[in-house]
């Protein structure tokens, strides 16, 4: 006889009886996480050490920041630091030593609010304060300037010395060096208006000191086009990579130089300009 689908939902008493077990015993299983709760005792970390490490970190933090505070300043020459100090970020100070060392002059007070990530409400805290004079130069700064002058006459801009250099207007100590730098990769100066070619010297500044530089000594010192590597002849301001490495390519398929006037039968050199003030660093020796 068929059973009925009744009879197989049916349990008997041992059945019935394993299943209440089976679920008691999966209740307390997921219930034994809050059990252990309730009879552990509660562990509190410390952190007394981690507070203190951090409160100190942030007292040398304020420490080493620069102090804010406001004083009159010309923007053509505060330093970098002086711009720090009134509350301006590393961001807005360097933009603005970029923009003059680009030959840029601010004219007027509001030619600053236009520089680059300078927010208008430092812009307005920090206007009153800026001193301009007519030509972009304030009164007192151009006192300052006439006094730095020297009145020992023209310096030699192959011979002089950093300190020599530091008595020119609108020149310190970094300028100096930068100048020196850049002779000694040249090799020496020819004309005084190649210092205008300088990397970071404004315009404005040239013109300043200019008429004060001559060149008494034209000792230059001159690269091999027979010997000087390509590294070596790349190492000059006015040699390119690509030219030194036509140089030496050129030595390399023809023999050595004859004169340093061969490089004009090189095609890619037939730049007069580039050549007439190149030549006189170059030497067949």
């Amino acid at each position: 006889m068929k059973q009925s689908f009744i009879s197989y939902l049916y349990f008997t008493r041992k059945e019935r009886l394993g299943s209440v077990v089976l679920l008691a015993f999966c209740a307390v299983v997921f219930a034994m996480p809050n059990i252990r709760e309730w009879y552990q005792p509660q562990c509190k970390t410390d952190f007394t050490a981690f507070e203190t490490a951090m409160k100190s970190f942030r007292t040398t933090q304020s420490d080493t920041s620069p102090t804010v505070r406001l004083f009159f300043f010309n923007p053509n020459l505060a330093s970098r630091d002086e711009l720090l100090q009134l509350g301006l970020s590393e961001k807005v100070a360097g933009n603005i030593c970029n923009y003059r060392d680009k030959g840029g002059v601010f004219r007027k007070a509001d030619d600053l609010g236009r520089i680059w990530s300078l927010q208008p409400a430092d812009f307005e805290r920090i206007k009153p304060y800026i001193r301009l004079g007519k030509d972009g130069y304030s009164d007192d700064d151009k006192k300052s300037t006439r006094i730095k002058q020297t009145e020992e006459g023209p310096l030699d801009l192959n011979t002089a010395d950093s300190d020599a250099f530091q008595k020119l207007p609108m020149v310190g100590e970094k300028r100096a060096a930068q100048i020196i730098r850049y002779r000694d990769a040249l090799g020496g100066f020819v004309s005084v208006s190649q210092l205008s070619e300088m990397y970071g010297l404004p315009d404005s500044i040239f013109a300043l000191i200019g008429p004060k530089l001559t060149i008494g000594t034209t000792s230059l010192r001159r690269l091999s086009l027979n010997s000087a590597t390509a590294a070596q002849l790349e190492a000059h301001p006015y040699i390119s990579r690509k030219q030194a490495e036509i140089i030496v390519s050129y030595r390399n398929q023809h023999g050595f130089y004859k004169s340093v006037e061969d490089l004009r039968q090189i095609r890619v050199f037939s730049d007069g300009e580039w050549l007439q003030k190149t030549l006189p660093y170059l030497s067949v020796d």
